[in-house]
């Protein structure tokens, strides 16, 4: 299994730490709630022209 990047391994951290649901973070960023589940699981990163929304 391929580890995960470091982007993953933190908003997993903090999602778990503040007790947030991936929906959550999703309405939050307007996202569907499958790419957050892609980003938690290091399947897939953010497009890089959507950072400063996300961060």
């Amino acid at each position: 299994m391929k580890e995960k990047n470091r982007f993953s391994v933190l908003l997993e951290h903090l999602t778990s730490m503040a007790n947030l649901k991936n929906y959550t973070i999703a309405k939050a960023v307007q996202y569907d709630e499958s790419y957050i589940s892609k980003w938690i699981s290091g399947k897939l990163l953010p497009a890089e022209k959507n950072h400063e929304i996300i961060f």
